[in-house]
């Protein structure tokens, strides 16, 4: 029906669920005979008649996700994203030059870490909120310290920040008369969140 299928990650899968007797779960790509390519999440369950296979098509919710990722990371407004415990789950390039960490220290590092010891109350409090509620009231002014010890200003959107300044002084825009944006947590709030 399929030729090559015996090759494939999906068939692999599918006889271990039916050999193990145990569910199993996967992505799959699926090239269709116009060459058009779709993505599925299969659900694999051992029944007494063989396997029962549900499959979801995820194909735009991929896409999508491609999109939204490509704009992360060729966003000139620097963007972070960090879990509840304040571990920092990604950082886009903006981000890492203005912060001035790598990839693999920022992943090392917790937002905590980054934050002026008397902006931490108002980052719990903003967390708690988020945790209570499901969403933040407003963004919170916070103070992030760089890795060369100077502060940068911004806000924090629920484990998520934008400093769309960044980007438009790459680009030669300035920022007007309150534009003083290094220091030691001088100059005003980014619009979007602490970066």
């Amino acid at each position: 029906c399929y030729p090559g299928i015996e090759k494939t990650e999906m068939f692999a899968t599918l006889r271990r669920c039916m050999e193990q007797r145990t569910p199993c779960r996967m992505e799959n790509e699926f090239a269709f005979p116009d060459g058009s390519r779709g993505y599925f999440d299969l659900s694999i369950q051992p029944i007494p008649e063989g396997l029962f296979v549900l499959s979801i098509d995820i194909t735009h919710a991929r896409e999508s996700e491609a999109r939204y990722r490509t704009l992360f990371e060729r966003s000139h407004d620097a963007i972070y994203v960090h879990d509840f415990e304040g571990r920092f789950l990604d950082a886009n390039d903006a981000a890492l030059r203005l912060l001035g960490y790598s990839r693999e220290d920022i992943r090392r590092l917790t937002f905590a870490e980054l934050l002026l010891p008397e902006d931490l109350p108002a980052a719990r409090q903003a967390l708690e909120e988020l945790k209570r509620t499901g969403a933040q009231a407003a963004p919170a002014a916070l103070r992030l310290r760089r890795s060369d010890g100077l502060a940068r200003r911004g806000r924090d959107h629920g484990g998520r920040g934008l400093d769309r300044r960044a980007g438009r002084r790459r680009h030669g825009h300035r920022e007007g008369p309150r534009g003083a944006e290094e220091g030691r947590g001088e100059g005003p709030p980014a619009r979007g969140a602490a970066s």
